[in-house]
């Protein structure tokens, strides 16, 4: 599958960069079909749903953009890019948690 995702992905960027809004139509679907259907496969497995990975997201996205989602401000885009390497920084570490 990952042979698969790639190449759909590599289209979808491919689309994108030349502005075919078609094309990029075509190939955002391609890669949510797989996405879906790797999903799925995971869950045939019981490993985890499509709940669990749209739930995990959202704790991500709250987690590393806590200017949008929480109380913090960032003065400029350089500053809310320097908090999320270090807050990424962190998760490898495991020193942060949800």
């Amino acid at each position: 599958m990952t042979t698969y995702l790639t190449e759909e992905t590599n289209e979808l960027i491919e689309a994108i960069e030349k502005d075919d809004i078609k094309g990029v139509c075509e190939e955002a679907g391609d890669v949510l079909f797989l996405a879906l259907f790797i999903v799925n496969l995971f869950e045939e497995k019981g490993d985890f749903n499509l709940s669990d990975v749209c739930n995990l997201n959202v704790e991500k996205m709250i987690r590393r953009h806590p200017h949008v989602f929480g109380n913090e401000k960032a003065k400029d885009a350089d500053e809310v890019i320097e908090k999320w390497k270090k807050i990424k920084i962190k998760e490898k570490e495991g020193t942060l948690l949800n």
